[in-house]
């Protein structure tokens, strides 16, 4: 037992999150608050003042009052669903996740922190949208298409080759089929970034010793670096 309670010390201290209304926060959120509060808090009232005291924003703004209904099983409930319906549905959360990508600039050409933030931002969206079981508005054809206008013009001349590869193959191109294909671009852009633009080491070894400088007769053939 001495052990044990030893071990519970040493574990790091649980991060408690708030929640500011953002819907691609929102099950982040609920799960948080309910594996370190609602499962250890034994009443319906400290649950709630706890709902309440975690939420910011418009968040909190609209289960505040939740606070006084007379049955606090009641209103721990309604500000559950108040939350859930505000913040939490899956079309909600679905149309989130679109407009933060598809709002952003056209990301230029060998900007591969542009193209790495898209990246990101393009996994997070699939991986919640398939946890819901929730594709079918990421993988309509307007949304695939306003993503593809964010690559740069190079990626969306390969992209287009790739959809119609897929196309071909009797496969209509998917929201992951596109956050795929980008990830492999960013890789593809931060492996060989650092080349770009290099000289050849053939070149390099043929260069002349640097601080040369010519003589009067031989001026045409060589130059001073």
């Amino acid at each position: 037992m001495a052990y044990t309670t030893r071990q519970g010390f040493e574990m790091p201290k649980r991060e408690l999150l708030t929640f500011d209304g953002n819907p691609l926060n929102y099950w982040l959120f609920i799960n948080n608050f309910e594996v370190n509060i609602a499962k250890r808090v034994p009443d319906a009232e400290t649950r709630l003042a706890y709902l309440i005291q975690h939420c910011i924003g418009k968040a909190r703004e609209a289960i505040k009052n939740c606070a006084i209904i007379s049955s606090p099983e009641q209103g721990y409930r309604k500000a559950q669903e108040i939350l859930f319906h505000r913040f939490g549905q899956k079309h909600i959360i679905a149309h989130t996740h679109i407009t933060k990508i598809v709002e952003g600039p056209q990301i230029k050409n060998r900007d591969v922190t542009g193209l790495s933030d898209l990246s990101v931002e393009m996994q997070n969206c699939a991986l919640t949208l398939l946890q819901m079981g929730y594709e079918a508005d990421v993988n309509s054809s307007d949304n695939l298409v306003k993503v593809v206008k964010c690559l740069p013009v190079h990626l969306q001349s390969k992209w287009a080759d790739r959809a119609g590869s897929l196309n071909l193959a009797g496969t209509e191109p998917t929201f992951l089929d596109l956050a795929g294909f980008v990830e492999k671009a960013l890789l593809a852009n931060t492996t060989y970034e650092q080349i770009v633009g290099s000289t050849p080491d053939k070149e390099q070894n043929s260069k002349p010793p640097s601080k040369m400088r010519p003589s009067s007769s031989s001026s045409f053939l060589f130059w001073s670096t």
